[in-house]
């Protein structure tokens, strides 16, 4: 009796095994259809010229730049692109700072089309030698979250120039 008790363990480890072999090895399901966007996050200096890419954006202290993002409609209906009503919210902090305390867009979109957004960030001084961060975030309209970007940000710190004038009266 004991063997036989023995044996269906070995036959019940054996299956489960298997199950869970061909759990691992069978096709990831397809994600949910709805409401999706793709971000891209550029920073542009008082110029409206491009801060040069690498990550983490290098900006300075007490200059100010627009933050341009562009959103793209990427919702899905039964496969085929699909229009959607879409709130993109632009934030920035470093240092504890809110440098873009949140800028709130909602938009329209056909689909595949492309949503631009302009957010101001000033740097104060002080800020120099901080870290932080841009991050955008796409909500549909139930207010789930369907995209996310982040862009880290390094502030440089402007040179302090000392300087004295000396006055002597006889």
């Amino acid at each position: 009796m004991q063997d036989k008790g023995k044996a269906a363990l070995a036959v019940g480890g054996i299956a489960g095994l298997a199950g869970v072999i061909y759990l691992a090895t069978r096709g990831k399901a397809a994600l949910p259809e709805g409401p999706s966007a793709s971000i891209s996050i550029e920073v542009l200096d008082s110029g409206g010229n491009p801060v040069p890419k690498n990550s983490p954006a290098i900006v300075n202290e007490g200059e100010s730049y627009t933050v341009m993002v562009a959103v793209t409609n990427t919702t899905t209906k039964a496969g085929v692109p699909w229009e959607a009503d879409l709130e993109t919210w632009v934030m920035a902090a470093a240092g504890w700072v809110d440098l873009i305390p949140g800028d709130v867009y909602p938009s329209h979109y056909l689909p595949g089309s492309i949503g631009y957004f302009y957010s101001s960030l000033y740097i104060p001084m002080g800020l120099g030698g901080e870290t932080g961060a841009i991050t955008v975030n796409v909500f549909d309209p139930d207010g789930n979250l369907v995209a996310t970007k982040t862009e880290p940000l390094t502030i440089l710190t402007t040179a302090l120039i000392y300087g004295a004038t000396v006055s002597i009266s006889i």
